[in-house]
């Protein structure tokens, strides 16, 4: 589903099965020359369909757009890599894009169980293996172009600081 926010700023619902967010809005900003997407969904069938039937609706290709990730977690970044693939610029925090790029690898998964207790996460019997941010992670690293304070992007008549 397609929401218009603002004048060429537009929200895709993007549908998370069995979980219980059961959705993510990623934001698309209309340019002349370029699209911006904000956040993507998981990287899996149906969040993979349910952003890029909202992307064909508004008349955008991939390779028209940009992609700015607002924070780790697999909802948000999971399909990083098909914009990589396709040769988008990729958007991110220092941080966060470190991050993400390290949960492409086991040993950050592993490090998983060493915080079970931390969070909590022994009573609900929870594995890695079986957690969304491991299941729909990105599988390999993507190259970031890093957001630095006092910097920006400009999308059409927007500047995003």
């Amino acid at each position: 589903m397609i929401t218009k926010v603002y004048e060429d700023i537009y929200m895709i619902e993007v549908v998370l099965p069995n979980n219980p967010l059961k959705a993510l809005n990623s934001y698309v900003i209309k340019g002349n020359d370029k699209s911006l997407i904000i956040d993507t969904g998981f990287n899996r069938e149906e969040c993979i369909d349910a952003l890029f039937n909202g992307l064909e609706e508004l008349n955008i290709d991939i390779k028209d757009t940009e992609l700015f990730i607002t924070h780790l977690h697999a909802d948000h970044s999971g399909m990083a890599s098909i914009f990589k693939e396709a040769g988008v610029k990729i958007y991110a925090g220092e941080i966060d894009g470190r991050l993400i790029n390290e949960m492409t690898g086991i040993d950050y998964w592993e490090r998983f169980e060493e915080f079970k207790i931390l969070f909590d996460l022994e009573r609900d019997k929870v594995t890695f293996s079986e957690h969304p941010g491991y299941k729909y992670c990105l599988k390999e690293p993507v190259e970031f172009t890093y957001m630095k304070e006092g910097k920006g992007i400009q999308v059409g008549t927007y500047f995003l600081k």
